[in-house]
C-alpha cells in the first residue's frame, strides 16, 4: 500500500511539472528567401493545385490522393487528401491578401464537421526582388491537455523540418521559372 501511495504522489508531481513546463503553444515559424518577386511566388501558395507541386507530404507518400473543390485558388479553395502513411485531411484557404498573406484552416484525420485542427499562415515580403516566405503555425494548446502538450515536444521539430523542406522545394520550383 505504501508503494502505491508513493507512485500516486510521483504521478501527481509529474503531472504538475508537466502543467508548468510543457509548451502550451504550438509555435512553428520557418522561412526561406526566394530570388523572385512576391507576385511570382504568391500563386504557388494561393493556388492549391500549384501548392501540391511543392508541399512536403506528397513526396513522402506516392499513393496519396488529392482532390479539389471547384475553387482552386484564393479564399474558399479547398484540397482534400487521403494517405495510408500521412493520414487524411482537408485544407481551406480562409484569408488571402494578394502578394502578402495566405491563411489556411486544416482539418486532420477526417473530422471535417467541427473546428479546424489548426491554422497555418504564409507571410510574404519582398525587398530588392527577393521574397521572404514564412510558414507559420501559432496555435494555443489547452493548458490542461498534458498529452497534446507533450506531443508538441515531439511534433514541433518534425513539422519544422517538413515545412522547411517544403519551402526549399518552393524556392527551387520558383527559381527555375
Amino acid at each position: 500500500m505504501r508503494i502505491l501511495r508513493i507512485l500516486v504522489i510521483i504521478a501527481a508531481i509529474l503531472i504538475v511539472l508537466g502543467l508548468i513546463f510543457l509548451p502550451s503553444q504550438w509555435d512553428v515559424d520557418v522561412s526561406v528567401k526566394i530570388n523572385a518577386s512576391s507576385e511570382t511566388v504568391f500563386p504557388y501558395i494561393n493556388n492549391l493545385k500549384k501548392f501540391g507541386k511543392w508541399a512536403p507530404w506528397q513526396g513522402i507518400d506516392s499513393t496519396m490522393t488529392l482532390s479539389y473543390n471547384n475553387t482552386s485558388k484564393g479564399v474558399g479553395a479547398e484540397s482534400e487528401w487521403k494517405s495510408e502513411t500521412q493520414g487524411n485531411g482537408r485544407m481551406r484557404i480562409i484569408e488571402s491578401i494578394e502578394f502578402s498573406k495566405i491563411k489556411t484552416a486544416l482539418w486532420l484525420d477526417g473530422d471535417y464537421d467541427g473546428e479546424p485542427s489548426l491554422h497555418a499562415i504564409f507571410s510574404l515580403s519582398q525587398k530588392e526582388g527577393v521574397s521572404e516566405v514564412h510558414w507559420i503555425i501559432n496555435e494555443p494548446v489547452p493548458y490542461w491537455n498534458i498529452f497534446a502538450r507533450l506531443m508538441l515536444s515531439v511534433l514541433n521539430p518534425m513539422i519544422e523540418e517538413a515545412y522547411q523542406d517544403g519551402l526549399n522545394d518552393l524556392k527551387a520550383l520558383v527559381e527555375k521559372l
